[in-house]
């Protein structure tokens, strides 16, 4: 294969003929080792189906011709496969080559299914996970209607927009408070480290007794004979309710990715204590107990689990950093079950999504009503605001951030 310059094309040969595809070169001759490219995923996984990498036609081949010519934009590098014989890559990067895995993304060839499905963890967890009576696919995501965002507004709008919004925050009843104060006190965070729980940096602290403390000022915390935790993670949050109420015999924890030091090595090994120092001895007032708890953890994502065939469903229902969508989807899974109360700790509104935005019609009457309208488009502004607010280093554009 040749390539003249610039602009021009190069030429693949395939088992059906030449084949031309546009050739655009890394203007750097160091970039394709030293410079992050920005890859549409999406389109990419459309047009190739091998995880997302993207299109080997993008690129001219490699300058390596003992390699293969498929460049990896995430790795900034070619792969390192040899190529077939009478083509520029490798059997993986082959369009014909093979068949992607739908779990784990491994192109497997022809003739080699069979083992690779004897082999795939991904593949048996997926399909472990599809026979379970709460799964089904999709069932809390919402059912957009695909508005598109709207053109950047004007100066006068995007003012406009910050008045309606401030305006309607001053007529809401949102009191801000720490709670946190009497949970501390009582013994909470030697208690916890006498046990062994890493509940992480001194915000993460404050964070969970503040959290305990409204439960308990609700009535809500020792009722609750059944917890479920939503998004996980460690299941620090589901933990420390569950230990702290004094009804709780079981514990649920739902999130779709693994994680190390979970709760459930702390359930399950109770009478670990610190051997060193005065920490041994320390919240020994403090009423936790987690010698009662049964933990369970489902693995899947909140928008594929139907949250009243789940065994904690009915009961107190908790989530802390469930971050973008992930509150309004597990908002909307709630609606398929009566559960015992919920306290969810929301997170990274900059990252929310308008279809899946629980209350928008609200959102929106209200907006109607200082006289401004309301859409996708308002909505991608707010959402930037929203990221402005935690950034030092935000820079405003001509977007209306």
């Amino acid at each position: 294969s040749t390539i003249s310059a610039p602009g021009a094309v190069f030429c693949l040969p395939t088992d059906s003929g030449t084949k031309s595809f546009p050739h655009c070169p890394p203007t750097d001759p160091t970039a394709a080792t030293n410079k992050k490219r920005k890859v549409d995923k999406d389109s990419s996984s459309a047009a190739t189906g091998f995880g997302g990498s993207s299109p080997a036609s993008k690129y001219p081949p490699n300058p390596d011709s003992t390699r293969c010519s498929y460049y990896h934009p995430s790795k900034s590098r070619y792969c390192k496969g040899r190529p077939l014989p009478s083509t520029l890559l490798c059997g993986n990067h082959t369009p014909n080559g093979g068949i992607p895995c739908p779990a784990c993304g491994t192109t497997v060839k022809e003739g080699k299914w069979k083992r690779h499905e004897n082999r795939c963890n991904a593949l048996k967890l997926r399909r472990q996970r599809e026979a379970e009576p709460w799964y089904s696919e999709g069932l809390n995501l919402p059912k957009g209607e695909g508005e598109e965002p709207g053109a950047p507004r004007a100066a006068e709008e995007l003012l406009g927009l910050a008045k309606a919004v401030m305006h309607i925050h001053s007529t809401l009843s949102l009191p801000l408070s720490d709670l946190s104060g009497p949970e501390l006190s009582a013994g909470f965070l030697p208690k916890m480290r006498s046990l062994m729980v890493p509940l992480g940096t001194e915000k993460h602290v404050v964070q969970l007794s503040s959290l305990l403390a409204n439960l308990s000022s609700r009535g809500m915390l020792h009722r609750a004979g059944k917890v479920l935790e939503l998004g996980a993670g460690r299941g620090m949050l589901g933990l420390v309710v569950a230990g702290r109420s004094k009804s709780c015999k079981e514990l649920e924890l739902v999130d779709r990715a693994s994680s190390r030091r979970l709760a459930e090595t702390r359930i399950r090994n109770p009478d670990t204590r610190r051997e060193r120092g005065s920490e041994a001895d320390g919240g020994e007032g403090y009423d936790f107990d987690l010698k009662k708890v049964d933990v369970k953890r489902v693995k899947c994502d909140i928008k594929d689990v139907d949250v009243s065939k789940l065994s904690c469903g009915s009961g107190l229902v908790v989530a802390k950093h469930l971050c973008g969508m992930g509150t309004d989807i597990a908002l909307r899974s709630l609606r398929r079950t009566k559960s015992g109360g919920f306290v969810m700790a929301t997170c990274c509104h900059g990252v929310c999504d308008w279809d899946a935005l629980v209350g928008r019609d609200w959102l929106v009457k209200r907006f109607e009503e200082r006289g401004v309208k309301l859409g996708k488009g308002e909505f991608e502004v707010l959402k930037r605001w929203c990221g402005a607010t935690t950034s030092d280093d935000y820079v405003p554009d001509k977007k209306g951030g």
